[in-house]
């Protein structure tokens, strides 16, 4: 199957975890635009954000998502949760690859990131350095319009990343017909 496949949608709605388990229904190689960032520029998006600043780390995004989408014409490709958002980013996504938004009720995207926000640092926190949800809420809402222009939608609900990925691939495939 020569097509990219890129999984968007905010943080920790499920992404990379999906995204494995699609390539490997799909025979594709898995790609994290994250970690990819991390292995061409030695240093992790989110050292990057602490240490340059996000406007500085988005410059980096963009020429390494233009880089990997001229390296690769079939995979699953995990986004960043901001990656889309940017609309230089989204217009190339849109281009070259098929676009998933990965839609994951606020609820369960509460309680994952209430798990993992220390590794998140565009996440909006309180004064005490601890996650401030209603600001989360409303930074995640401000996105849903741009993840919303992905080619298709699919509500997260399902119980494991392989179950996501399982539909995914059904839809995928049936779009093909």
């Amino acid at each position: 199957m020569a097509v990219i496949v890129t999984l968007t949608g905010y943080m920790g709605s499920g992404k990379t975890e999906t995204g494995k388990e699609l390539a490997r229904l799909l025979g594709m190689p898995f790609v994290d635009l994250d970690a990819y960032i991390k292995e061409r520029t030695g240093l992790a998006p989110a050292q990057i954000i602490e240490e340059k600043g996000e406007s500085i780390f988005r410059v980096y995004e963009h020429r390494l998502l233009r880089e990997l989408l001229d390296t690769y014409d079939h995979a699953v490709l995990s986004t960043g949760g901001g990656t889309f958002v940017q609309p230089e980013n989204r217009k190339l996504l849109k281009e070259k690859t098929f676009t998933v938004f990965l839609d994951a009720p606020f609820a369960l995207l509460r309680r994952r990131l209430d798990r993992a926000y220390v590794r998140r640092p565009l996440l909006p926190r309180a004064a005490d350095g601890k996650p401030d949800w209603k600001a989360v809420e409303n930074h995640y809402r401000s996105r849903l319009a741009s993840y919303e222009k992905a080619d298709v939608r699919v509500v997260n609900n399902f119980s494991s990343p392989l179950e996501t990925a399982e539909f995914i691939a059904r839809r995928i495939l049936n779009a093909k017909r």
